[in-house]
């Protein structure tokens, strides 16, 4: 047994797989965690200079890692054994006109299906510094262009997290703008969803954001987690088509929610407990079902009402436990 004890970390979904990836930013490992046992498969990488989001395509992982005074990478690891096929850092000085990352965040694939005759499958990479998403051939993780820039305008970027690719767009949680930001594959800037949430009381507003971080895309369904406040045990559900808000789960049993993934009928959240001043923060991963229509369990919880459904976590022995967590589901 492993225990996950991470400052934060970070969940994907493995395709074709009962696994999950979890990074450990504190150690710097992988873990492929099994979500049938809850017990560690194998440790993909060690030692890692605090790896953050991850993507994987089925044969390989991208990993984005942070490096010394912000300078990062994205690398390309092989998922049967963990061995480095590509790093970005091969590539300089002509990565973006000598800009490296700077403190990478999340990564996205391009969807194979969507792939253009003769073209390069891209991988979308955050410049959380820059305010910027880097893309990459998925090969060798060379350069290909860089869009975006620091602001609160249209097509601007503010701190910018967690993103995620869908029938040729890129939703980008925009964290210091509290919203989130929709763009095409080439850069081009097309909407912008959520909104800050009104200053006055503590209880979400359906829509409103404090700080996205962490999203995750299934069944044509966003999922987002905010990692400020009160927001930080929420969880909204968006549709990718439409924009329009699904779901909202509430849910007070989170400590601060960084990240989620998801595999084919599961939503993982990242979930850090404990206090950062007494030494680090432990880890778990909150596991809640998922359908096409988006989280299943009981909707129209009453925020007094004892019978509070069941949610199931991993902690940090990684033994599965059933725990409680009042929620309340909005469908609209």
């Amino acid at each position: 047994m492993v225990a996950l004890g991470v400052s934060s970390h970070f969940v994907s979904g493995l395709p074709g797989s009962k696994e999950v990836l979890v990074s450990n930013t504190r150690d710097g490992d992988l873990h492929v965690i099994s979500t049938v046992s809850g017990m560690e498969v194998r440790r993909l990488a060690k030692g890692l200079r605090e790896p953050f989001c991850t993507a994987c395509d089925g044969t390989a992982v991208y990993v984005a890692v942070n490096g010394p005074r912000g300078a990062g990478t994205l690398i390309k690891l092989r998922l049967s054994d963990g061995k480095c096929l590509a790093s970005s850092a091969d590539h300089l000085p002509t990565n973006f006109g000598g800009e490296p990352l700077i403190d990478p965040f999340g990564v996205a694939l391009e969807a194979e299906a969507e792939v253009g005759a003769g073209k390069p499958r891209r991988c979308f990479a955050i410049d959380r510094r820059n305010h910027r998403v880097c893309v990459f051939d998925c090969a060798q993780l060379h350069p290909l262009y860089a869009f975006g820039s620091e602001g609160n305008g249209f097509g601007e970027l503010d701190d910018p997290c967690g993103v995620a690719a869908y029938d040729g767009k890129l939703f980008i949680c925009d964290r210091c703008n509290s919203r989130l930001h929709v763009f095409r594959y080439n850069g081009a800037p097309l909407a912008m969803m959520g909104g800050a949430q009104p200053p006055t009381g503590e209880k979400p507003v359906p829509g409103t954001f404090l700080g996205p971080s962490g999203i995750a895309c299934k069944h044509g369904l966003l999922f987002i987690v905010d990692s400020m406040g009160t927001r930080c045990r929420t969880i909204q559900v968006f549709s990718a088509d439409t924009h329009s808000l699904r779901q909202l789960i509430r849910m007070p049993g989170l400590s601060r929610a960084v990240g989620c993934g998801v595999t084919d009928d599961h939503l993982y959240v990242a979930d850090a407990i404990g206090a950062v001043a007494s030494g680090g923060v432990d880890g778990r991963l909150v596991r809640l079902d998922l359908t096409v229509q988006g989280i299943t369990g009981r909707r129209f919880v009453d925020d007094d009402d004892d019978d509070e459904p069941i949610y199931t976590s991993v902690d940090v022995s990684n033994q599965l436990q059933e725990r409680t967590a009042a929620s309340m589901s909005i469908t609209y």
